[in-house]
């Protein structure tokens, strides 16, 4: 409950004027004014410089005394509580359209977005409207050998890759929100890569037999071992889905679904003293596959979303501000909460509302402060 103004207070006009002082000026101000000359080791001709600017002095110590006091004099009554002019209050608001909805989900982030795996990173580009600006976290690469070197007591030919996702480019349609069915609450976004897309890129080397225990001695060189370029590409355009849950204040991705990859490998014809690397090649290209597919579902999607996430909730207040009707004369602070309700965005925000006596024009304001504290004359020597 708000405080209620009393006689030991001073009047509302003056109350509001010693909180605006003290929201002007930080607490630096108080010992600025305490120690006008004595700030640092001023030498003698930074001393006499500073004595040109003693005029400010009387006006400083009015404003520290305000910021310390919290009255306009020593004599004066202490302000009001600042309870007493403005209400603070928590409630829910949501959408008030269909469209509105939407620019709500826009306003997050998530939907009409661009990811880009290239050079060992993924970029995500928000939609231009949107004026964020890009998110990008690294690329790890992943070791692999296919099959595994050694089957049983028999030694067996095998790969060894080094693969890096992409290049491939991915775009996100709009955000909506599933208001049934077992992913009810959840915000939906379908990612789409085109046909052709490259998924990961290394370099295969073929091991015709396990490398021996002991390595070449001083001055033999390594037998060089063939090698393929590894670069899997989408026979088939890929729509996956991304659904994102409300945690707190923050949109968090909860999970991609993927469907299965068409992949061509685009091995060329290699001459007849490689068949057998052709021939190992096919046995391992299932195996190849699946851990192209593997790198694509752990790329660090999540984290690139979540900052994604944060940027937009920092800026939902100041939107909420100029898009929800339904916040009518109350300023929006900070949002505690979103959820969904019965099918549509809801956010529970903490508000305040100016309860004072009505606020003066522009001219009567520049005449308070013109007369208070912070006039300013200069002293003629």
């Amino acid at each position: 409950m708000s405080s209620q103004p009393s006689d030991k207070h001073a009047g509302e006009w003056e109350s509001i004027f010693v909180h605006l002082v003290d929201n002007l000026f930080d607490e630096d101000i108080i010992q600025f004014a305490a120690q006008w000359d004595q700030i640092g080791e001023l030498n003698q001709e930074e001393r006499t410089a500073l004595q040109k600017f003693a005029f400010l002095c009387k006006s400083i110590d009015n404003i520290a005394h305000i910021k310390q006091n919290h009255q306009t004099t020593p004599d004066a009554r202490p302000a009001l509580p600042l309870d007493c002019l403005i209400n603070e209050n928590l409630h829910w608001v949501r959408p008030d359209s269909n469209a509105s909805q939407n620019a709500w989900l826009a306003a997050f982030g998530l939907g009409e977005t661009t990811l880009k795996a290239a050079e060992g990173t993924l970029t995500l580009t928000p939609a231009a409207t949107t004026g964020k600006r890009d998110v990008i976290v690294n690329l790890h690469q992943t070791d692999l050998e296919i099959p595994s070197p050694q089957n049983g007591s028999t030694p067996q030919p095998y790969f060894t890759t080094r693969l890096e996702a992409g290049p491939f480019e991915m775009r996100c349609g709009s955000a909506t929100v599933i208001s049934d069915g077992p992913d009810a609450g959840k915000i939906s976004v379908e990612g789409y890569l085109p046909k052709g897309s490259t998924l990961c890129s290394g370099a295969l080397t073929y091991h015709p037999k396990p490398p021996p225990l002991s390595k070449a001695s001083d001055g033999q060189k390594e037998p060089s071992l063939p090698s393929l370029n590894f670069k899997p590409r989408l026979t088939a355009d890929v729509k996956s889905r991304l659904y994102f849950i409300l945690d707190g204040s923050l949109p968090r991705l909860d999970r991609i679904e993927w469907p299965s990859l068409k992949i061509a490998f685009g091995i060329p014809n290699l001459p007849s003293s490689l068949t057998s690397l052709r021939q190992a090649f096919e046995k391992a290209k299932g195996s190849l596959a699946a851990e192209a597919g593997k790198l694509l579902q752990q790329i660090n999607f999540a984290g690139l979303f979540a900052e994604q996430g944060r940027r937009g909730a920092q800026a939902l207040p100041t939107f909420l501000n100029s898009e929800t009707a339904n916040l009518a004369n109350n300023t929006l602070q900070t949002v505690e909460a979103l959820s969904v309700q019965e099918g549509s965005l809801a956010a529970q925000v903490r508000t305040t509302t100016y309860q004072g006596p009505p606020l003066p024009d522009e001219a009567i304001l520049k005449k308070l402060l013109s007369n208070g504290p912070f006039q300013i004359q200069k002293q003629e020597p």
